[in-house]
């Protein structure tokens, strides 16, 4: 009896012994399960963080670049307007220029004209005075006449 009792203690204690292998073999289970849903986790997390970084970083890249974008186009525009300038600038240099020659030319033309009125009031003059020479020499003449009219 003591023998049967014993072999059902070593019986119970086996089935005892395997129930817990078995429970402790589903808790390491469960543990793994529980560990690699962590890890799929993390790697979704960590991966989630990766691509925010890369919006950031392509975000940053775009807002650098519109910047850039900006930054040559405010140059071009101010390099727009300084050429705008420049030749405005030479476009009243060479208006001025203009109208100086304009003035010299008409200057020139007044001086030509006053030469030729001067040259015109000399032929005028030279004219009168032989026109004048010649009455002068008539009225001898018709004088001398008639002083010789008159002794006769």
């Amino acid at each position: 009896q003591n023998q049967l009792q014993h072999e059902e203690e070593i019986e119970q204690l086996k089935k005892t012994q395997e129930q817990n292998q078995l429970q402790h073999e589903g808790e390491i289970e469960q543990l793994k399960k529980t560990q690699e849903q962590n890890q799929l986790q993390h790697k979704e997390e960590i991966e989630q963080l990766r691509k925010t970084q890369e919006q950031y970083q392509l975000l940053h890249k775009e807002e650098i670049e519109q910047l850039k974008k900006t930054q040559e186009q405010s140059q071009l525009q101010h390099e727009t307007e300084i050429e705008q300038l420049k030749k405005t600038q030479e476009q009243n240099q060479l208006q001025h220029e203009g109208v100086i020659e304009l003035l010299k030319k008409a200057q020139e033309q007044n001086q030509l004209q006053h030469k030729e009125e001067i040259e015109q009031l000399r032929k005028t003059q030279e004219q009168y005075q032989l026109l004048h020479k010649e009455e002068i020499e008539q009225l001898k003449k018709t004088q001398e006449q008639n002083q010789l009219q008159h002794e006769h």
